[in-house]
């Protein structure tokens, strides 16, 4: 801003440039040397400086491969690589242990169940309706058949662990994935992430897999195509 005479500016803007000119070194290399640190957060460093996270994961951007503010200690390194684990398929359980499973079930967890539904509908009548934990109380009633699934069928587990498990790497991944390029290149990522987790579900090393059902591939029939699902595949 520009004083009436037009010879000076205004103390508060050149502040300003000169405040910024100073994060070049000192403020920069003291956040990015932070932002190293395991488990660090950008925001919460961000915050504890005054600076805005963007500018932050912007030095951070530029830092890559090698930071000329930290030195070539602080090289990034490798590209990370992918890991194939080869996990063992679930244990299916005999004929006897589902029938010995429902049995326990009926007599144990059933009748807990049951009070807990009863107690459910209790508490739903005493809460107002809109508020938070009335919106909790009916989602568990409108899904109480699929929760309770289990007690009637040996053969389900009580809880989805396992496959939270099996989309953890995807989730971990997803602040990574956020640009696919385009719609159809997502639905491709998708394809193959989803053949990939079918394939360590069934017990096959997913790299192996994939080499396999790429070579063979050009000459596979299309009437047996079905025959390279992770499920169906054999060497």
């Amino acid at each position: 801003m520009v004083s009436t005479n037009g010879n000076q500016v205004d103390t508060m803007e050149t502040s300003q440039v000169a405040k910024r000119r100073r994060h070049d070194a000192s403020l920069k290399r003291a956040v990015l040397e932070q932002c190293a640190a395991p488990g660090a957060s950008v925001a919460s460093i961000a915050l504890a400086h005054g600076l805005n996270a963007n500018l932050v994961h912007k030095w951070r951007r530029e830092a890559r491969p090698t930071s000329p503010a930290l030195g070539s200690s602080h090289d990034v390194g490798p590209e990370p690589r992918f890991v194939a684990l080869n996990l063992p398929p679930p244990v299916q359980p005999t004929v006897a242990e589902v029938v010995q499973l429902e049995l326990r079930r009926g007599a144990l967890t059933k009748p807990v169940a049951d009070l807990l539904h009863a107690w459910l509908l209790q508490q739903r009548a005493l809460v107002p309706s809109g508020s938070a934990t009335a919106r909790a109380i009916q989602y568990s009633l409108s899904c109480w058949e699929a929760l309770t699934r289990y007690l009637d069928d040996g053969r389900l587990p009580p809880d989805n662990n396992r496959v939270e498990n099996q989309i953890r790497p995807v989730a971990l991944g997803r602040a990574n994935w956020l640009f696919a390029g385009s719609l159809r290149a997502g639905k491709r990522a998708a394809a193959v992430m989803s053949l990939v987790h079918s394939a360590r579900l069934n017990g096959h090393d997913p790299y192996a897999y994939l080499r396999d059902v790429l070579e063979r591939l050009p000459t596979q029939p299309a009437s047996r195509i079905g025959e390279l699902l992770p499920h169906r595949w054999q060497r």
